[in-house]
């Protein structure tokens, strides 16, 4: 969430304070805001190669270090004092990414998200480094006496997921708004845990779990004007989906226990049933 709010708001002042000609300005403004992402993240991604550190919670601090961080200068730095709330000076037409439909809030920016899920689809299902990835994944330790170099792909991705992070930053301020405004998390980084749970980490399934999650969202809202039903609904559905995760994820170490158990059975049957055969 602190990655992609840092990426809005890099991408804003780009926008504002470097002028350019119309299409390289958004595509500056995207491109600075995703190496910000990038560099960022090295943070808790070190943390953990050195420190054995857990990245999640390196990361849940950081968010609100550089919410304040990002505050602090807007504050006091880039704020237009001219209008009754915080938010920075309007950028330029060319710095926009435009909408496909006008009247619409649909923009270029979901081809460009469609797209960015095409490439890391291949990057980690066609090569080395997405195979190296995903085995650390699922096992770091197995991972590491296999002879990846664990510490190196992990800094990797966390960097990948702060670039597409902060992608994803600049994309929604420079599409949706026309000043950076956003005086808090704006919380997409729990709804993409949310969406990669539900596609089981499956880039190819990401697209179609985050339309489900965004229906849940604008279903929410409207059952909160029309049928008093509290907007937080989407928050307790979010909830359950971590409560049934996180189950799974305990069963599955029962789960792994009774196999080991069963395998270590059917051995020593084995090995009963040969001695005896021996002594016949």
């Amino acid at each position: 969430e602190g990655v992609t709010m840092l990426g809005g708001f890099a991408a804003v002042l780009i926008g504002i304070y470097v002028p350019m000609t119309a299409g390289l300005h958004a595509v500056a403004a995207i491109i600075v805001a995703s190496v910000c992402g990038g560099i960022v993240m090295l943070v808790p991604a070190l943390v953990k190669v050195k420190l054995k550190s857990s990245e999640m919670v390196t990361s849940l601090m950081m968010n609100y270090i550089i919410l304040y961080f990002v505050l602090h200068f807007l504050n006091n730095k880039f704020a237009d004092k001219s209008k009754g709330s915080t938010q920075t000076f309007p950028f330029p037409a060319t710095a926009s990414v435009g909408t496909v439909v006008k009247g619409t809030e649909l923009t270029y920016g979901f081809f460009i998200a469609l797209i960015v899920t095409v490439i890391i689809a291949v990057f980690m299902y066609r090569t080395r480094w997405g195979y190296a990835i995903r085995m650390i994944g699922i096992n770091e330790s197995f991972s590491k006496y296999s002879g990846l170099k664990v510490g190196t792909i992990i800094v990797v991705s966390q960097v990948i997921g702060g670039v597409l992070s902060g992608m994803g930053g600049a994309i929604e301020c420079l599409g949706r708004y026309n000043t950076f405004r956003w005086l808090d998390l704006p919380g997409y980084g729990w709804t993409g845990v949310t969406v990669a749970i539900l596609a089981k980490n499956n880039p190819v399934m990401v697209p179609f779990a985050a339309l489900f999650i965004a229906y849940l969202n604008r279903g929410c809202e409207l059952m909160a004007i029309y049928a008093g039903v509290p907007a937080e609904m989407i928050d307790i559905i979010q909830a359950i989906i971590f409560l049934f995760f996180a189950a799974n994820q305990f069963l599955s170490k029962y789960r792994q226990k009774l196999v080991v158990k069963e395998t270590k059975e059917e051995i020593i049957k084995k090995e009963s049933g040969q001695m005896k055969g021996e002594n016949a």
